[in-house]
């Protein structure tokens, strides 16, 4: 799972870097639809309750958008903090941010397909001793070098293991067969009267 998580940091940045050019697209849409919507009724003026309705959508545009981006900036610092092995809990709280692009109906399927991903490689024992390491000071190559042994040396003892239990199946000592234990050879039939074996045993 070590090597899954340079994987997900690299994911992170990219969705991270889409959903901040969407919250700024969010929060530019409002204001300018707001403005061209008052130039158009310039001539005549919209009723206050018009008005009202302008304002509040373009508020909820930018209030949208600035949610966005603060997910996708999270996401980034989250990206880059998982490839350099630091804060596991910054990460993990980076990708539960995932969740608020989802109500803007954009990247909904890979914001919900990283979080979910990347949380299960998060909480695997493996990544968070690999994330210890980093909070020793390994850089991440040492920290990717040293998990690799470790996954070797424990598969290697797993073969060891194996080979010792087929050697001790192999130097078990096989019980004999007693004697009585045999089948008995099926009596010899004599031979009727008149036939050849009965004229060879005559002659004898």
């Amino acid at each position: 799972m070590v090597p899954q998580v340079t994987v997900i940091g690299i994911l992170m940045i990219v969705n991270g870097s889409l959903s901040v050019l969407l919250g700024i697209l969010y929060a530019v849409m409002g204001p300018v639809m707001f403005t061209m919507m008052t130039r158009q009724n310039a001539a005549a003026a919209p009723p206050p309750e018009v008005q009202q309705i302008f304002t509040w959508v373009s508020i909820g545009y930018v209030v949208a958008g600035s949610v966005v981006a603060i997910a996708g900036l999270m996401n980034i610092a989250g990206g880059i903090s998982a490839l350099k092995f630091r804060s596991r809990a910054f990460v993990i709280t980076a990708l539960f941010f995932n969740i608020l692009p989802t109500f803007t109906c954009y990247c909904t399927v890979t914001s919900l397909g990283l979080m979910i991903w990347g949380l299960i490689v998060m909480f695997q024992g493996d990544v968070a001793h690999a994330f210890s390491l980093g909070a020793s000071g390994y850089t991440p190559d040492e920290i990717k070098r040293r998990m690799a042994d470790r996954e070797y040396r424990r598969d290697r003892q797993r073969d060891d293991d194996y080979d010792d239990s087929r050697r001790d199946d192999e130097d078990r000592p096989r019980r004999r067969r007693d004697r009585d234990d045999e089948p008995e050879p099926p009596p010899k039939r004599s031979a009727p009267p008149g036939t050849a074996d009965d004229d060879r045993i005559q002659e004898k």
